[in-house]
């Protein structure tokens, strides 16, 4: 049986993996798949690399991998993946949301975080937080 499951799946794949530096220089025209372990710097970065699917009336698949330290960048990406006709994930618009939301919360606060006295390592009292400034409790 595990043989015959096995046999399934017997062919051949092409794969690519590269840094940016070496992307640059290819020009593979059958890619069909991009797959972004850790976001780009930027947005002209992460156009760069989705740009190697779909060549030549092809179609392609792009898949960024998002964690809350790219929160930062998600309004803009939403907007070139509008600009280029593209489904939006109804994750990057709420990551979208809760960044801003944070941002405008952050610049109400008072200089020092309003906070006084006290030290808590308690829920709601400080606690740790991650290097984009927010509580892990607070975020998906």
């Amino acid at each position: 049986m595990r043989g015959h499951s096995c046999g399934v799946f017997s062919g051949h794949v092409r794969i690519l993996v590269a840094t940016d530096l070496a992307s640059r220089g290819l020009d593979v025209i059958d890619i069909t798949h991009v797959f972004n372990y850790d976001f780009p710097r930027n947005i002209e970065e992460y156009v760069h690399r989705v740009g190697r699917t779909g060549r030549a009336g092809r179609s392609g698949v792009s898949v960024t991998l998002v964690t809350r330290d790219d929160w930062s960048k998600a309004a803009e990406l939403i907007n070139i993946l509008e600009r280029a006709g593209q489904e939006v994930p109804e994750e990057l618009v709420l990551m979208a949301e809760r960044y801003e939301k944070k941002q405008r919360e952050r610049a109400m606060m008072p200089p020092g975080g309003g906070r006084g006295g006290g030290g808590g390592r308690g829920e709601g009292r400080g606690g740790r937080r991650g290097r984009d400034g927010f509580r892990d409790s607070n975020w998906l």
